[in-house]
């Protein structure tokens, strides 16, 4: 029903796209949550009841509301325990 993923610098391209791509093919797949703890803001997108997928971007530092499990998650809770990307530490990735 919901997949959520952690982007790195690494990764984002690939998550959002490829990635993305074969998960979209999952009957059962409602919600994909891209998490990026540089920009604190998550991109969740949505399959539709017309089966296609919407984008709900976030804010940085807004919650998330995950429709598929009833949960919702404020922006407070989401961020608590994840440091902010000094720029020191942005430029050595």
């Amino acid at each position: 029903m919901l997949v959520v993923e952690v982007l790195s610098p690494s990764t984002a391209a690939y998550d959002r796209g490829e990635k993305f791509d074969a998960y979209r093919l999952l009957p059962t797949l409602q919600e994909y949550l891209l998490v990026d703890p540089a920009a604190r803001r998550c991109d969740l997108y949505r399959r539709g009841a017309d089966g296609l997928w919407v984008l709900h971007p976030g804010a940085p530092e807004q919650g998330v509301h995950f429709a598929s499990v009833g949960l919702k998650l404020d922006g407070t809770r989401l961020w608590d325990e994840v440091p902010p990307v000094t720029a020191e530490a942005g430029a050595a990735r």
